[in-house]
């Protein structure tokens, strides 16, 4: 046997000062929405429509519905970037160079990647002499004790 789910409908005045039970649902006629009571928030929580022409329209400290503009503003911004990215092309960011911000080239990131882990450019000459000596020994092809004054 079929049953039939009667909503409580108002209008705009009355829906909005309802107070429905947990879970009851309601239908504002003014607005066509329906909405969702919670059992103590006045007026419950109106459900968006397909259009979302029942929802404000956002600002930057609410929430809410993207305007036309601002959803052109959004794509043309985001093309743009698109745009932005790759080397060589107009608006496009070059390879970087001693003089020039840009992207990284193949080749650079090839020789970065070569590059030991902890690998340091500024060894002084105390350092330089430590690491001598911890290679040194018979065969090596150094001798260390000649560097540092030292004979074994």
């Amino acid at each position: 046997m079929a049953k039939r789910v009667q909503l409580i409908r108002h209008l705009a005045a009355a829906a909005d000062a309802f107070i429905g039970k947990v879970g009851e649902l309601t239908v504002n006629l003014t607005a066509n929405a329906l909405r969702v009571h919670d059992g103590a928030t006045v007026g419950g929580h109106e459900m968006s429509r397909k259009d979302a022409s029942n929802l404000q329209a956002a600002t930057a400290g609410q929430d809410g519905k993207m305007t036309a503009a601002k959803f052109a503003e959004v794509v043309s911004n985001t093309s743009g970037l698109a745009a932005h990215i790759g080397t060589g092309g107009v608006g496009e960011h070059p390879n970087a160079t001693p003089s020039v911000s840009g992207f990284e080239s193949a080749a650079d990131k090839t020789k970065l990647d070569t590059i030991e882990t902890a690998a340091k450019d500024d060894l002084t000459a105390a350092e330089i002499l430590a690491l001598l000596i911890t290679v040194d020994g018979a065969g090596s092809g150094l001798d260390a004790d000649l560097l540092d004054g030292f004979n074994a």
